[in-house]
């Protein structure tokens, strides 16, 4: 790692809270790593336990950025980002284990081609024998979908170029970052990523997978405090990304799917145990409506590709039985 006080190409992020059992395994792969010229920043969301200490005692020049509140993944991923100077932004979840050569060969992929502005990478399960995801799709009921997980490590994606990184870890090119104000703080945690890759896709910015850059995700989720649960960002995301990055033709060409979709989570609401929060995020939605219908203005006028190239990035919806057996799995 870069010791000294020049700018490094590359700033690894890592939001944390409350990750002193998960932080070492992170950071010694991350010491480990063949590359060198980059800095670690542990964003950190106000955790009540050794989290910071730990980090500094296996990464002495670790730079830390210490949040008096929980802003979620998103807010603290942006933190790091307004924090750092290098060309390079690399996100790793502080449950992700990469291997050596994982740095490097992220890199090889970004510096290919300077129109790639997102590199996703090879991430396994902790025990290294099933695909976690090989990059994230954009599906048509709104979903981000996670390719090839649960599938067996020599699966072949029929998606070879996937739509953006997974936000457990990727790579990003501040250029393109700054294009539109990097990651939505107002997200919290989830479907940020497929956010982002939305903003990238429409301004021409291309994602590709690095499939020998590997990393480990032990899938060691931040619980959430409070009634606002996983459910409840994720109904509410999904539709802050619909509204504010689909065109009209995506809208009425995939609505059948965008229906049937909401028609089944509201179900689900039900037998779930989650319709406050199916309520909540719903109201939101509406409340907020008009603050993402700017975001969608500013964000068609600066799309730079054709919507026939647009509806080409859409994949098939998973079944309800393929999701059900992913959530429960």
């Amino acid at each position: 790692m870069s010791n000294d006080t020049t700018i490094p190409i590359v700033s690894v992020i890592i939001p944390n809270l409350n990750g002193e059992k998960l932080l070492p395994s992170c950071l010694v792969a991350l010491r480990q790593s063949i590359y060198q010229d980059f800095e670690v920043i542990l964003v950190d969301n106000g955790s009540s336990d050794h989290s910071i200490d730990v980090a500094k005692s296996i990464i002495p020049n670790i730079k830390v950025i210490s949040l008096d509140s929980n802003q979620g993944f998103s807010g603290a991923v942006q933190q790091g980002i307004n924090q750092s100077h290098s060309q390079y932004i690399a996100i790793l979840n502080n449950d992700a284990i990469p291997e050596p050569s994982w740095l490097e060969f992220m890199l090889q992929a970004m510096e290919s081609d300077s129109r790639i502005g997102m590199v996703a990478c090879r991430i396994l399960n902790k025990d290294g024998t099933e695909i976690d995801s090989l990059g994230l799709g954009a599906a048509r009921n709104g979903m981000a979908i996670l390719i090839g997980h649960g599938k067996p490590i020599e699966w072949k994606s029929p998606y070879p170029k996937p739509f953006g990184p997974s936000g457990a870890a990727g790579l990003y090119r501040r250029e393109m970052l700054n294009q539109f104000g990097g990651f939505p703080e107002r997200f919290f945690c989830y479907y940020e990523d497929l956010w982002v890759a939305w903003q990238a896709r429409l301004r021409g910015w291309r994602c590709v997978l690095a499939g020998a850059a590997t990393i480990c995700h032990l899938r060691q989720s931040t619980p959430l405090n409070g009634w606002k649960n996983r459910h409840y960002w994720m109904t509410l995301n999904r539709w802050r990304t619909i509204i504010s990055c689909w065109n009209s033709s995506l809208l009425l060409r995939h609505a059948f799917f965008l229906l049937l979709w909401e028609g089944m989570i509201k179900l689900g609401d039900i037998f779930s145990g989650n319709l406050l929060q199916g309520i909540a995020s719903r109201t939101r939605v509406v409340l907020e409506l008009g603050y993402w219908l700017k975001i969608r203005k500013t964000t068609m006028s600066n799309t730079t590709v054709s919507t026939r190239d647009i509806h080409k990035w859409l994949i098939p919806s998973p079944s309800l039985w393929e999701l059900i057996r992913r959530r429960f799995r």
